[in-house]
């Protein structure tokens, strides 16, 4: 692939500015954000909807969160070895068709299927948009992309509660997964139009059991692995005591 460096620690892709690359990352980061909080209002009409208990509504929520935790032990290394532009094209065209399932889907069951397809989506997208990042930029230049592309992330809490009331109420849950459908398929169409591959050097071994339980081995030896990991432990221990709520 065709990159340029330039003197900000930035190796772009040919075709796409800083600017655009920054918000690219931003809207796929956002990706997972408002998969949880424009869905959010329709916990309650789940129930009514399928006739179930909150308990088991609240499962489209639960299970969503472990298969994208789960995922994550297997998309980076998927990236490494068959690039990130597959695995990113590959995680939205996944999530966009997981998301129809999921307005179309008759039962609660189906719904939690879906679901689960739709975070191991939603999981590849920003498990690679962090990789690309890291392929593009140097550290200081990186750290100032993901400030940047944070401001970009910061729409979808604040407006995702907003935009899903809204079409809870008028329309209905299935109105909601559509909507994130759509938001889906803009990425994907923006991906495969705009961005080239930005990983340079493809590891055929990255998904081999051997190494993969090496790289493991050594991140949770990392004292600052496992103290980030408490911080979104704690993090998402908010999220659902808030949900619950």
């Amino acid at each position: 692939t065709s990159m340029r460096t330039a003197p900000s620690g930035q190796h772009l892709p040919q075709g796409i500015g800083n600017r655009a690359m920054v918000t690219l990352i931003g809207c796929l980061l956002m990706l997972q954000a408002v998969s949880t909080d424009v869905y959010l209002a329709s916990l309650p009409g789940l129930t009514r909807t399928f006739a179930v208990s909150i308990a088991t509504a609240q499962l489209t929520l639960s299970l969503w969160v472990a298969a994208f935790g789960v995922m994550q032990l297997v998309a980076g290394p998927m990236s490494d070895r068959y690039g990130r532009r597959h695995v990113l094209t590959g995680g939205l065209a996944l999530y966009t068709a997981a998301s129809v399932g999921c307005a179309l889907a008759p039962t609660i069951e189906l719904l939690i299927a879906a679901r689960l397809l739709q975070a191991i989506g939603c999981c590849a997208v920003v498990v690679v948009a962090r990789a690309i990042v890291r392929d593009v930029y140097d550290t200081r230049a990186g750290a100032h992309a993901l400030a940047q592309a944070s401001t970009v992330l910061a729409i979808g809490p604040i407006l995702g509660p907003v935009l899903g009331s809204f079409l809870e109420v008028r329309f209905g849950h299935r109105a909601v997964f559509l909507v994130l459908a759509l938001y889906a398929a803009v990425l994907l169409a923006t991906t495969l139009a705009k961005l080239a591959e930005t990983n340079r050097r493809l590891d055929p071994a990255a998904t081999r059991p051997r190494a993969l339980a090496g790289n493991y081995r050594r991140v949770l030896r990392s004292s600052e692995f496992r103290a980030y990991t408490l911080v979104a432990c704690a993090s998402y221990g908010g999220l659902f005591a808030f949900i619950s709520g």
